[in-house]
């Protein structure tokens, strides 16, 4: 049996390629997002702003923005990014907050690459000045210091006059369902066309869930995401909805007591029978027991702009093996920032660098940054980034540990990445952000003639505005040349302060946030030279010299 009549109006709502909201619109992202599936390179968008309210309430104090992908939830703007307009009268928001972002699917009802939804706080406007549809309710988005981004770091662009849509709110039917692998492949969400009255909730005997000719009774029934402007009822189901699997699920909803009711006029939800609930579960996750030597794998379907992220573990050691491919959690040390997904493993530790345990990540084209690439792309084990490895050949060495042992790009746009390491642990996707360089620190005089001995080892001391990992110059950096000495800059004789020349290398300290670069000059150098370094964003900074003997 499928929804009623009324329901079905509801579904086709404000339907277009252009027009998506939330509230009771969310039916409009069946046909609007839906239809315009995102394409690879496109930034995410600020697409819509509503909410719904209804005649009896006093006032309405937020709205939300739709973006038409899955969203960064650390990248949420400053309240001062926005301007809100309302019958000519111009105010700051008084708040911004992430709310959710997910419910993506390649036969999603909603959108292929998923939609967030982001909070905007406001003064409180009495509802009798609200209609029904698009009122002289504007908002301005400029991008500022932290930007609405998507999971690839794109930027959402700068929107001017978006229009807010309010809806009126009456009775109460269902409009969706889904299960969002973001959100959790043990639950079930129902939207319906205005909140649910928090003391109607149903008991979890009241539904029955089929899934793959599986029925289930939900182990519980809660209300979830009461700020999205629609009433989202989550069932609990007793297991997960295997990962790898996709189709529709049926619900069936026989109020035995006390019934659903609206917040906002008590309307009562009536039973329903429905085969439309969509579940897309990519293989988020994996775990297994393995022998020595031994694979798991969240790869078998491949990547795609919906499961960007596959992670392949390698045992050297027998035991149990789990993956879990998650939204972003962590806070990118200084320097980075974080991109994709979190990807947690646990695995038996390794004892031999010459045997360590292997992970490969692929990333789809979609979650790769602009510009970006496998060689520029960094990892972070426990928010701490992760060197090269200081051996190369035909198999894996952890040294150190852990360490990137191999980049490739792939012709589709693909990217992977495998790390060696003796443990396991929480591993994200980096990229650096431009080096805060402003020069050398002693003993080098930036703006002088610096007078060393000839074959002597001299530490060239700089900071980078925290640890950017110890691959810091660009290819071919540090290097030096000859040049003829200028006589009417100022002399500073540092050789004092130089050591005995060993190796050449590169050093960090933690505490006083500086690296140290030592740099072995030769014996029969004389005369001056420039040295020249160039870091990885092409920050370059040149330094004379003056041997003598």
């Amino acid at each position: 049996m499928c929804p009623s009549d009324h329901s079905h109006a509801l579904l086709r709502r404000r339907v277009s390629a252009t027009a998506m909201s939330v509230g009771l619109t969310l039916s409009a992202l069946v046909a609007g997002v839906g239809s315009a599936a995102a394409q690879t390179a496109s930034p995410p968008n600020v697409a819509y702003a509503a909410n719904v309210f209804h005649p009896d309430q006093a006032s309405l104090d937020h709205f939300l923005l739709l973006v038409d992908k899955v969203i960064d939830p650390t990248s949420i703007p400053a309240p001062a990014d926005f301007s809100v307009r309302f019958e000519g009268v111009t105010t700051t928001p008084t708040s911004v907050e992430f709310l959710y972002a997910g419910f993506a699917g390649p036969g999603s009802a909603f959108n292929e690459a998923g939609i967030g939804f982001v909070k905007i706080g406001i003064n409180p406007i009495p509802i009798s000045q609200l209609t029904d549809g698009v009122d002289a309710f504007t908002i301005d988005y400029t991008p500022g210091a932290a930007p609405i981004r998507d999971r690839a770091l794109a930027i959402a662009p700068a929107v001017t006059e978006l229009p807010v849509e309010t809806i009126e709110a009456t009775g109460m039917d269902l409009i969706a369902g889904t299960i969002d692998h973001d959100y959790g492949a043990d639950k079930l969400l129902l939207f319906f066309s205005q909140p649910v009255e928090l003391s109607s909730i149903p008991p979890a005997s009241d539904f029955t869930v089929t899934v793959e000719n599986t029925t289930v009774t939900p182990a519980a029934v809660r209300a979830v995401l009461t700020d999205l402007g629609v009433g989202v009822l989550e069932l609990r189901l007793p297991s997960a909805v295997p990962a790898g699997t996709e189709g529709s699920a049926r619900v069936v909803y026989t109020p035995n007591g006390a019934p659903v009711v609206g917040r906002f006029d008590a309307a009562v939800l009536p039973a329903f029978d429905i085969d439309w609930v969509y579940y897309f579960l990519p293989a988020n996750g994996a775990s297994a027991t393995v022998g020595a030597g031994g694979s798991v794998t969240t790869a078998g379907g491949g990547v795609s702009e919906s499961d960007p992220v596959a992670t392949t573990v390698t045992s050297p050691v027998a035991g149990t093996v789990t993956i879990k491919e998650k939204p972003l959690e962590d806070p990118a040390p200084t320097g980075y920032a974080f991109f994709g997904q979190l990807v947690e493993i646990t695995a038996p530790a390794a004892t031999d660098p010459t045997n360590p345990l292997v992970f490969t990540f692929e990333l789809h084209a979609s979650l790769v940054p602009d510009g970006e690439s496998a060689q520029t792309i960094q990892m972070a084990r426990n928010g701490v980034p992760v060197p090269i490895c200081s051996t190369s050949g035909p198999t894996p060495v952890a040294s150190p540990s852990p360490c990137i042992w191999q980049r490739v790009d792939h012709l589709t746009g693909n990217v992977s990445i495998t790390v060696a390491t003796l443990e396991a642990s929480r591993w994200s996707f980096a990229l650096r952000t431009p080096v805060s360089f402003v020069g050398f620190g002693q003993p080098v005089d930036n703006r002088a003639r610096n007078g060393v001995k000839a074959g002597a080892a001299v530490p060239i001391v700089f900071s980078l505005g925290g640890y950017r990992g110890l691959d810091v110059f660009a290819a071919g950096s540090p290097s030096s040349r000859s040049v003829t000495c200028d006589t009417g800059t100022p002399f500073d004789d540092i050789s004092a302060e130089t050591t005995t020349a060993g190796k050449s290398g590169l050093s960090y300290d933690s505490v006083s946030d500086t690296y140290t670069y030592v740099w072995k000059t030769a014996r029969a150098w004389s005369g001056c030279r420039e040295l020249t370094v160039v870091f990885y964003d092409g920050t370059t900074r040149k330094v004379t010299f003056e041997f003598k003997h």
